[in-house]
């Protein structure tokens, strides 16, 4: 999580002095934007992303947090609900609702650690419908949040509403856990790259590392196991 927060600063103050290829007025936020991504599923984005969520909560006490999710799945309410019962979204009240209003202030809701939360949309149409443009969920964004740290999670593929999610963020965690999801991993740079943003805005992380794997020899041998008989 450490060497998270260390990417996240670099990133912020990549966007402060200029230097993101983003337009001007992305200089006037006061906020930060992580996008937890990978076009294939299982790899731990969601818990990651939840996590994340948290930590950033606890570490900075002082600045709120927002967690939004870009899939038609339900595990963030749940986790964050405060109440069981308000797990599931009324009509009208949903991320998808506030993208058509342009603005996520009138559907966040406070939730458990602190964190606020946006909840997820069963209408996946809709969210591909009001994502927009490359730059509409920042301009949402701009329009929602005054200070501190949005944290979104992804559907795993590379459709509209993620792609607006990566091109919105300061930084994109890119999760991967096996060669499938790290040849993947190149459409997000892909992107970036035509986007005109630089390569560090987004950075891979390992997840579900399987520990019983050694590395005996090359630029990955893991120095500190004995080699296995």
């Amino acid at each position: 999580m450490s060497k998270i927060v260390d990417a996240l600063r670099q990133a912020e103050a990549a966007r402060l002095n200029g230097n993101s290829g983003r337009d001007d007025r992305n200089k006037r936020r006061a906020f930060d934007i992580v996008t937890i991504a990978s076009n294939k599923g299982g790899v731990g984005k969601t818990t990651i992303a939840s996590n994340l969520a948290v930590y950033l909560r606890a570490l900075r006490e002082d600045e709120p947090v927002l967690m939004l999710g870009l899939d038609d799945q339900t595990p963030l309410d749940r986790m964050f609900a405060l109440d069981s019962s308000a797990s599931e979204a009324a009509p009208g009240d949903d991320i998808a609702d506030g993208l058509r209003e342009q603005s996520l202030e009138r559907v966040t809701r406070f939730g458990q650690y602190g964190v606020d939360y946006v909840p997820t949309s069963r209408d996946l149409a809709g969210l591909r419908n009001h994502t927009g443009g490359p730059g509409f969920l920042r301009q949402t964004l701009m329009a929602s949040r005054e200070n501190g740290t949005v944290v979104i999670d992804t559907k795993s593929d590379f459709e509209r509403p993620t792609c607006a999610a990566i091109l919105a963020s300061d930084l994109t965690l890119v999760i991967v856990k096996d060669q499938a999801s790290l040849l993947e991993a190149r459409r997000t740079f892909d992107l970036l790259e035509k986007a005109k943003r630089p390569r560090e805005s987004a950075k891979i992380l390992l997840s579900l590392v399987d520990k019983r794997v050694k590395y005996h020899e090359g630029e990955q041998t893991d120095g500190g196991h004995e080699r296995d008989p």
